[in-house]
């Protein structure tokens, strides 16, 4: 009966074990899937003050604004 059971013991904990592992990868891969999508984002948002920058100082005054001395 005793002999059984540590004969069982390292068999559970290797399936609970790769369980374990299987579920850190998801994890990790999530994060660094978050990672990337936030990355993204940034680059993206980088990219529209960028061009948004480059049409205030493209932009002129017009015509009727600009004071004639």
């Amino acid at each position: 009966m005793i002999g059984s059971f540590y004969v069982r013991l390292p068999f559970s904990y290797k399936k609970n074990h790769r369980k374990e592992q299987k579920t850190m990868m998801k994890a990790m891969e999530k994060r660094q899937e978050a990672r990337k999508n936030q990355e993204k984002t940034l680059k993206r948002m980088m990219a529209y003050q960028k061009k948004a920058e480059q049409m205030v100082s493209r932009k002129r005054m017009n015509h009727h604004m600009i004071r004639k001395g």
